[in-house]
């Protein structure tokens, strides 16, 4: 009964934490700047989807094809990877919070390790759609610009 009320009382305060992080972040100075610019990335780049879904439009070659198709399929491996080694480090990081008195420094260095992971899996992200981008000709790209 105990464990339970404790784990009810750690869910709340975790709810209010994130509740005034976003309220806390969308009042910051430059936080629309920042998505501006992130959908300014996002637009000049393309989707793996988009690509499929237009490649006989943008006369896709089978060597972009094949490239595109291997380098995803590398990609994804990593992405798994980094996945199932972000939830362990995710559940550490909630045994560590979940004790009735938390050992801070314990708490913000396993946090730190979780930060670490999503961003390494973002930048693989960047890193696929960059290539993607660098694959195609400047006609294919200026095309699916045009289809998006």
């Amino acid at each position: 009964m105990k464990t339970m009320t404790s784990r009810k009382s750690v869910s709340i305060i975790a709810i209010i934490l994130l509740i005034g992080q976003l309220a806390f972040a969308q009042g910051m100075p430059g936080n629309k700047q920042r998505q501006k610019q992130r959908g300014q990335i996002t637009e000049n780049l393309f989707p793996l989807k988009l690509v499929m879904r237009y490649q006989k439009a943008i006369d896709l070659t089978p060597e972009q094809r094949d490239y595109i198709i291997e380098t995803e399929q590398n990609t994804k491996k990593e992405f798994t990877e980094l996945q199932w080694t972000l939830q362990k480090e995710m559940e550490t990081f909630e045994e560590i919070i979940s004790k009735s008195t938390v050992d801070k420094n314990k708490a913000l260095e396993q946090s730190e390790k979780v930060l670490k992971l999503e961003n390494s899996i973002k930048r693989k992200q960047l890193s696929f759609l960059i290539t993607i981008k660098n694959k195609l000709t400047p006609e294919q790209q200026e095309l699916l610009q045009k289809l998006k």
